[in-house]
Formats: structure tokens, C-alpha cells, sequence
């Protein structure tokens, strides 16, 4: 399992995806709505080859890009 931590400012809602490095979405997070602090997703990545991983963390007024490193 992969766990993404991240913080929010405010309660808003959020949205998350997982892509390859090609752009392919192989992981997408419903919209939901977030409280402010701390939050977590978690998914199962045993189907996924090992590699680097983006997610991409939408919110209200901001968007953020991270890395996975799947191993």
C-alpha cells in the first residue's frame, strides 16, 4: 500500500490522480470533501510495476504535483 499525506489551510474539496510517467491515469481519487489539517489517501499499488508515479492533488484554489517511487 501507498499512503499520501498533505495538509490543507482550510476544509475544501479534493481531488487526487495517480499517472505514469507516459500520463496514463492508473489511480483516481474521488472528489471529496476534506477537513482542514492533516489528511491521508491510501490505495493499493501491488498491481502497479515498479517505477515512478506522479499524483497530481487538485483543491480549490491550488494544485500540487508530487513523486511516487514505487519499489
Amino acid at each position: 500500500n501507498i499512503t499520501l499525506e498533505y495538509d490543507l489551510t482550510e476544509d475544501q474539496s479534493v481531488e487526487m490522480t495517480i499517472s505514469d510517467l507516459l500520463g496514463n491515469t492508473v489511480k483516481s481519487f474521488t472528489k471529496e470533501f476534506k477537513l482542514k489539517g492533516k489528511n491521508t489517501e491510501t490505495f493499493d499499488a501491488s498491481n502497479l510495476a515498479n517505477g515512478i508515479y506522479l499524483y497530481n492533488l487538485k483543491m480549490k484554489n491550488s494544485s500540487y504535483t508530487g513523486r511516487i517511487i514505487h519499489q
